[in-house]
Parts: structure tokens; C-alpha cells; sequence
């Protein structure tokens, strides 16, 4: 239902392989830190419980994205103005176009979210996908299975299901590991890695920063299917 559909933004080279086929999993962070200390976690009921024995302690997180909401994804996008139909369309970071929406003629700025886009952005400018808006996406998800583990415990087998087989000629990863300083900073948790895996996690760091893998943090990890 409509109800249960809320967005989440993918990075260009995701939404590729999304199309592709290639990814049905993603991982997000936890919004706030879980102490070093405790054990976890039990999910259930679209809750995740961390507890700490020797202090009785417990942090309790709900669920983000439960099994069965619908998705809309946000990415990354263009705007153009079409002068011989005055027309305003979205086209999205692989060209491929998106809907018009919306026209040149009402342009001042405030008229509509269309033209204030179009008088903000020049063709060749790219739109961070926050200001993306629902009816602007090409692609709806639904969340097929929830569970949390820590970001460095991903299987070859979800490195696969992220799309990280699929994704590496689209990617400068040199660049990204340099920038990370995967090499330097935490050689010791690359040595174990090769191929596929530290692709993944040059570009987790690219998202998140060094300190989420020094940490290891926890992570949602949600499996979905493509609707639409």
C-alpha cells in the first residue's frame, strides 16, 4: 500500500545494477552507535535488541524498513528544459528519461518545483537524489528480508547480492581506496580481503567514511525485489 512507501536513495552505479538485475541487497548503518560492549542482537518483531549481561542493559532499535514496505528510490538525476514543447524533463545519470514535469512557461522562481529546479540547475548539472521526489523515480522496491550484522561480515555470497561482481568495470576503485586510505590507515583488515569484497568496502567508505569499517559498525541488511 502507499502507505508503507517510503524512499531511499542509491548511488548511481547501484541503481545500474539494480536495473541490471545484478543487486537485490543493500546495507545501511545504524543512525546511532551500539556500545562496543554488547551483545547482539535478537530481531524479531521488526525489532532489533542488544543487551549488556553483566550491566542489564539494553538498547532497543526498530526497524527502519520492514519486510513488505515499498521502496521508492532516489538517485542522483537532470534536469532539462525542452524549448520547441517549453516542457521540463528528468533524465537520470545513465541518460535514459524520466518524466516531464512540468512547464517552462510558469518561469518564476516558486511557480512549481519543476521550473525552480530548471532556473537552479543548467542540463549539465547534477541533482543530488535528495532533492528527487516521488514522482520522479523510475524504480520501486519491496523489502523481501531484514536482519543486522556488523559491515565487515558480509559473505562473498552478499557481495555477489550487492552487485559487486557486476559494478567493477563501472567503478574508478583506484581513486576510492587512495581517497579512503584503505591501503595505509587499515591494512589490516584488507589483507584478508581481495577482489570483490574490498571493492565493497572502498565503497562503502566512499558513502560513510574509514571510521564505519574501523569500527565494523552494525548494519541493516535489507534483501528486496524490484516492482516496478
Amino acid at each position: 500500500s502507499k502507505m508503507n512507501e517510503k524512499p531511499m536513495s542509491f548511488a548511481s552505479e547501484m541503481v545500474k545494477a539494480i536495473l541490471n538485475g545484478t543487486k537485490s541487497q543493500t546495507r545501511r548503518p545504524f543512525v546511532s552507535d551500539v556500545p562496543s560492549y554488547f551483545d547482539g542482537p535478537i530481531c524479531e518483531n521488526n525489532v532489533a535488541k542488544f543487551f549488556c549481561n553483566q550491566s542489564n542493559e539494553g538498547i532497543v532499535f526498530t526497524f527502519p524498513f520492514k519486510v513488505g514496505d515499498q521502496i521508492w528510490v532516489r538517485e542522483n538525476f537532470y534536469v532539462e528544459v525542452f524549448c520547441e514543447t517549453d516542457t521540463v524533463q528528468i533524465y537520470y545519470s545513465d541518460h535514459s528519461h524520466g518524466p516531464i514535469i512540468g512547464y517552462y512557461q510558469d518561469a518564476e522562481p516558486g511557480g512549481s518545483e519543476a521550473v525552480d529546479l530548471a532556473l537552479e540547475y543548467g542540463p549539465n548539472d547534477l541533482i543530488h537524489s535528495k532533492k528527487m521526489n516521488r514522482n520522479f523515480s523510475r524504480l520501486t522496491l519491496e523489502i523481501t528480508n531484514v536482519r543486522v550484522e556488523r559491515v565487515l561480515e558480509i559473505s562473498y555470497e552478499d557481495v555477489n547480492s550487492e552487485g559487486f561482481y557486476s559494478v567493477l568495470s563501472e567503478l574508478n576503485y583506484e581513486s576510492l581506496k587512495t581517497k579512503c586510505d584503505i591501503n595505509g590507515a587499515s591494512v589490516e583488515f584488507t589483507a584478508k580481503t581481495t577482489g570483490p569484497k574490498l571493492d565493497f568496502i572502498a565503497f562503502w567508505c566512499s558513502i560513510y567514511g574509514i571510521e564505519s569499517i574501523e569500527r565494523n559498525e552494525w548494519v541493516w541488511v535489507y534483501d528486496f525485489k524490484v516492482v516496478k
